[in-house]
């Protein structure tokens, strides 16, 4: 029996048939992961595309942070809003007390007056310093719910990225 050997044209069609079986298993695993539907704009159709979960994840750290820095100041004004109660209190009873004829002691009510008016201003900063924190707080979580919350992902884009960043939305 003789063998027979692929030349000429019996060699090129069995090599594309190899190379078109090939590119056809290379094309099914490929596509397989292209299927992914990503959405163009951050509201638009489809699902988050790895850097927009980058974005969220970003945004959620962030707001974690002011939600932080924003309860830590609340603490800080309620302190010095109790304070500023007490002086008011104190200043109330050396009202009282005060004897107009006593230089010393009108001088040591004044002190009082003062020291409370200081506190009053910086008390009033405080405020519109939170006040301008808590409106940017809103605006962003505004944002973070129109773009990221309850919007869909792939479960795989999510764990790359967010074991990447060591931080995530849940």
């Amino acid at each position: 029996m003789k063998q027979k050997y692929l030349c000429g044209k019996s060699l090129i069609v069995a090599f594309l048939s190899v190379f078109i079986f090939i590119v056809a298993l290379a094309g099914v695993a490929y596509s397989a992961d292209t299927k992914k539907e990503y959405r163009k704009t951050p509201t638009g159709k489809g699902s988050l595309t790895p850097k927009m979960l980058r974005a969220c994840i970003k945004m959620k750290k962030k707001l974690d942070q002011q939600s932080e820095d924003a309860g830590e100041e609340n603490e800080e004004l309620k302190a010095l809003n109790e304070e500023l109660e007490s002086m008011a209190e104190t200043i109330k009873e050396s009202q009282e007390k005060l004897d107009q004829k006593d230089k010393a002691s009108v001088d040591e009510h004044n002190k009082l007056v003062q020291t409370y008016t200081a506190k009053q201003e910086e008390y009033k900063q405080m405020v519109e310093s939170y006040n301008g924190q808590i409106g940017q707080y809103k605006k962003m979580v505004k944002k973070f719910k129109k773009q990221c919350d309850g919007q869909p992902y792939y479960e795989d884009d999510y764990e790359k990225v967010s074991s990447e960043m060591g931080y995530g939305l849940k």
